[in-house]
């Protein structure tokens, strides 16, 4: 099972990183969506939960992955778990990874609204982790809001 401690900084970490994304605003008809789940869907235990990470995603609402108007953004957190002399060479405790895309899902992917299909973020606290996402969560989101001009600029 989780140790109290890290279970109370998974918990801790993944809270902030919500409040701090809850600060963008949302495209028109589309919303931040956690599972409430996430962090103790594996019997309770917060490590194995979050094992492959833990999403906090902006999507259309009501949710249609047919709609050409769909934007969805996933931040996925993942958690460095160490104790001991190897704690403190093991990089950032906090990682993420980022995907947004819009559009249609064909094949279960969309148009990437990022310069990759995804990135890589690594961070000490959420605070770091959400100032290195911002940027190009605003790209992606400028990007979007682009393409939904353009495209009603043609109907």
């Amino acid at each position: 099972m989780t140790p109290p401690d890290a279970k109370a900084q998974i918990t801790a970490d993944f809270c902030e990183m919500v409040r701090l994304l809850r600060q963008i605003d949302p495209p028109e008809r589309h919303r931040w969506e956690v599972d409430p789940l996430a962090l103790h869907w594996n019997r309770g235990d917060a490590i194995a939960s979050v094992a492959h990470g833990a999403p906090i995603k902006l999507r259309l609402h009501p949710r249609s992955d047919d709609s050409p108007a769909q934007l969805r953004v996933e931040l996925r957190l993942f958690w460095r778990i160490a104790s001991g002399p190897e704690a403190e060479t093991e990089g950032a405790p906090l990682r993420a990874v980022l995907r947004a895309e819009h559009g249609r899902q064909i094949g279960h992917q969309a148009t990437s609204l990022l310069d990759a299909s995804q990135l890589q973020l690594a961070g000490d606290a959420p605070a770091m982790l959400y100032a290195r996402a911002a940027p190009h969560l605003d790209r992606a989101l400028a990007r979007y809001r682009a393409f939904e001009a353009r495209r009603f600029s043609r109907d």
